[in-house]
């Protein structure tokens, strides 16, 4: 992005730029996940909808689950929304999605089946901090 666009970000949100490498697309948005998700003030990764793979695009979803996993943040999948969160969460089991984040079955019912977002935002809330 432009120096400009990263100040009008900055206005409204954290903003911590990283450098192309080598003008390549997908290498740079790997080190942009590997560095937002290494961040020592993470407390989680919350997953609402994102890409699919319609049309060869490849989704970040699924690099960003497994960079939360490595580095040892709770993972918390929002399946009612649409986009990659819904396909994820509809692929996986209760007990996969317990494991991800240590919530009870009944809350991650919950994350893949409610639309009270808010709601949902308080329960993360409560359980991780």
């Amino acid at each position: 992005v432009t120096e400009p666009a990263i100040e009008e970000f900055s206005k409204s949100a954290e903003v911590v730029p990283i450098d192309s490498v080598g003008d390549d697309r997908a290498i740079s948005l790997t080190a942009m996940r590997q560095v937002m998700l290494n961040d020592s003030e993470a407390g989680a990764l919350v997953v609402i909808g994102g890409k699919t793979a319609r049309g060869g695009h490849t989704p970040g979803v699924d690099e960003e689950i497994q960079l939360a996993r490595t580095a040892g943040l709770p993972v918390y999948i929002f399946g009612s929304v649409g986009g990659r969160s819904s396909e994820i969460s509809a692929t996986m089991t209760l007990a996969e999605r317990v494991a991800l984040n240590g919530l009870s079955e009944a809350a991650n019912n919950d994350l893949a089946t409610s639309l009270d977002y808010g709601r949902l935002a308080k329960l993360i809330l409560d359980s991780s901090f």
